[in-house]
């Protein structure tokens, strides 16, 4: 099993707090991607792939004792985290982990999605949501639609930036991705598009329950506040 860390954005909405790639924002003094390594190994998960872009050599040097692989991104300054994934396609070779490097989470988010069903899993803390958050709207037990545009009323929860994808989806996701990009003319686009075009052809799926555990995607200092202190007490 592989894992996937997109770590190429520059959090500009985050840089009042620190000028340093959101994933190395520290938590229990330790960085945000280095806790997400970890909770990685715990299952024994060891192919890991980070992608880089904004202060590379930085991602690299927080990381580099965790015996992780890299490939980088040129273009962070101008695209979204499904240009990031796109220097990932030649490099999927088996189930894998797809995950944000901005997103601090329990370890037993990688268990839960490791023991639920279905090819394409995603983490979803249930509740009441907001504009910013990327929404998932349910249907039938299955995720129907995922996107930030869902209204409000019809959000089921958040799609945390933490997913399992079966290795039999692995000629989709890449063709899609690819399709994706073409049809949007740059690199500039979310993943969840190319879930969503997979839903539209009939694939279900699945909306992993999370709520029991602590899950937070920093995008604002607001965010960080927040995370540092909902894991003051415990590690992740």
């Amino acid at each position: 099993m592989q894992a996937i860390i997109l770590a190429a954005g520059k959090g500009s909405r985050i840089r009042s707090v620190s000028d340093k790639p959101k994933s190395l924002l520290l938590i229990n003094d330790k960085e945000i991607i280095n806790h997400q390594i970890d909770a990685l190994k715990k299952y024994s998960i060891d192919n890991i792939l980070i992608v880089t872009g904004f202060n590379a050599h930085l991602v690299r040097e927080a990381t580099k004792k965790n015996n992780v692989n890299y490939v980088h991104n040129p273009f962070f300054e101008s695209c979204n985290v499904l240009g990031s994934f796109w220097f990932t396609l030649s490099k999927l070779e088996d189930s894998f982990f797809f995950m944000h490097a901005d997103t601090i989470f329990d370890q037993e988010v990688i268990s839960k999605l490791m023991n639920g069903d279905g090819d394409l899993r995603l983490a979803v803390e249930f509740k009441k949501t907001n504009e910013e958050e990327m929404k998932v709207n349910l249907e039938n037990g299955y995720v129907k639609q995922i996107s930030k545009t869902i209204p409000l009323e019809k959000s089921h929860g958040e799609f945390t930036g933490v997913a399992l994808i079966n290795k039999s989806l692995i000629d989709e996701i890449i063709s899609n991705t690819k399709s994706v990009i073409e049809d949007e003319g740059s690199l500039n686009s979310f993943f969840e598009v190319v879930i969503q075009r997979l839903i539209d052809k009939g694939l279900k799926v699945n909306a992993i329950d999370i709520q029991e555990c602590r899950s937070i995607e920093i995008d604002f200092p607001e965010d960080y506040e927040k995370a540092k202190s909902a894991f003051k007490e415990n590690n992740v």
